[in-house]
């Protein structure tokens, strides 16, 4: 906060540089190398990127296009130059040549924090499908990163969740919200396909196939569990009932061949719900705390659920038997999410929690094979087809190739 940067021997411990010319409070800095030597990206609240040499101790450049306080900075190799990203509340994303001293682009996404992604096919192209506080629905192609189109309007209040579906060749997003609706996009023809009115409001949703016909189960304030039918856009059967509080998190699984929805509730339990049925098949008890992050996989042939809450914990059920295979200490705060899928690592479970941290766990040995430091709070996160780590990060959606994303090995 004294808008300084200090350069620290790591070594001996002691300070070497003292570097000023910020005129408020730095928020970020990067490590960069520009022509062999290694020079620092900082970012500050006062709306400039400056990029100091680190052998001379001397500023070399300022950045200037951002219009409010640069929060994040990230460098990396573009074509064989040196380039850094960075995030500012001006709501953009700006990429800067650090050899030239310029900016290369700038990116316009969500307005404000991403609460909720989704993976799908659309026209043929692999897409992430996000949504958030902005109240707007957005599709990114997966291999350029760049917007399918312009962004769809979703609700008059903030989006809770969103979720894919694939009807007739169509891709359908199901996004909930807090103004206590549902509602389904065709991201194929984009128009508005149904909607249904829920209260309370609906904060948690995945989608299944329940005897042939597509269905999205979501989960409310007040505990209860919903199917609704995506092709005729009405409710399917009774509403299902037992948790005691609002139910946070929900994943589907198949079960010895029955369609399973699987949720996390904040009065500490993970319940097992058969939805041809309808009845709650178990309830697993051992979180001390609330459950918010949920995800299903399947593990040397055994259908598995990973769940996350406030009490730091991640723990593994086998779902057949019900009984937790796994529980460690993932976070130094709040599991916030969690996600399931093959990567260039292998099946894991990737967790981000209220540290600042994602991590990622081998599903097969339990053990913790990286942990990612990061430099805001992750709201959610998702395995895509192709093996990448989506994180919704603040106004962002960030993809990490974890093949050669830096790590820090637990």
């Amino acid at each position: 906060d004294d808008t300084t940067v200090r350069v620290w021997d790591l070594i001996t411990g002691r300070q070497q540089a003292t570097l000023t010319g910020h005129k408020a409070p730095v928020s970020a800095v990067a490590i960069a190398h520009v022509h062999g030597a290694p020079v620092a990206v900082t970012t500050s609240d006062d709306a400039t990127v400056r990029i100091w040499d680190l052998t001379s101790s001397v500023e070399t450049a300022v950045l200037s296009g951002h219009t409010d306080r640069v929060r994040a900075v990230a460098t990396t190799m573009l074509d064989g130059r040196p380039v850094a990203a960075t995030r500012s509340e001006d709501r953009t994303v700006r990429l800067w040549d650090l050899i030239a001293g310029t900016q290369l682009g700038r990116g316009d996404g969500h307005t404000a924090p991403v609460w909720g992604m989704a993976a799908g096919m659309v026209n043929r192209t692999p897409a992430v499908v996000s949504a958030g506080v902005d109240r707007t629905l957005r599709v990114w192609d997966l291999v350029t990163g760049r917007p399918l189109g312009e962004p769809l309007p979703t609700h008059s209040d903030s989006v809770t969740g969103v979720a894919t579906a694939s009807v007739e060749g169509r891709c359908l997003a199901v996004i909930s919200s807090m103004e206590q609706s549902v509602r389904v996009w065709d991201l194929t023809a984009r128009r508005s396909e149904a909607s249904w009115s829920e209260a309370p409001e609906a904060v948690a949703l995945d989608t299944t196939v329940v005897r042939g016909r597509p269905v999205a189960v979501t989960g409310d304030t007040e505990g209860t569990v919903r199917l609704w039918d995506l092709a005729e856009g009405t409710a399917l059967g009774r509403p299902l009932t037992g948790h005691l509080d609002w139910v946070g998190a929900i994943a589907t699984a198949e079960v010895e061949g029955r369609p399973i929805a699987v949720t996390g509730s904040e009065d500490h339990t993970v319940r097992m719900w058969d939805l041809t049925d309808g009845r709650c098949a178990r309830t697993l008890h051992g979180h001390t705390e609330g459950v918010g992050a949920v995800a299903t996989a399947v593990v040397e042939g055994r259908p598995v659920a990973v769940t996350g809450g406030a009490d730091h914990s991640l723990r593994v059920w086998d779902l057949v038997s019900g009984a937790c295979t796994s529980n460690v200490t993932a976070h130094d705060g709040t599991v916030s999410a969690v996600a399931c899928g093959r990567t260039s690592v292998g099946l894991v479970a990737v967790s981000v929690g209220g540290d600042r941290t994602l991590r990622v766990w081998d599903l097969t040995t339990g053990t913790c094979l990286s942990v990612l430091v990061l430099p805001d709070t992750p709201s959610c996160v998702m395995i895509a087809p192709d093996g990448a780590v989506v994180l919704g990060m603040g106004n962002d959606v960030i993809t990490l190739d974890m093949a050669v994303t830096p790590r820090r090995v637990c």
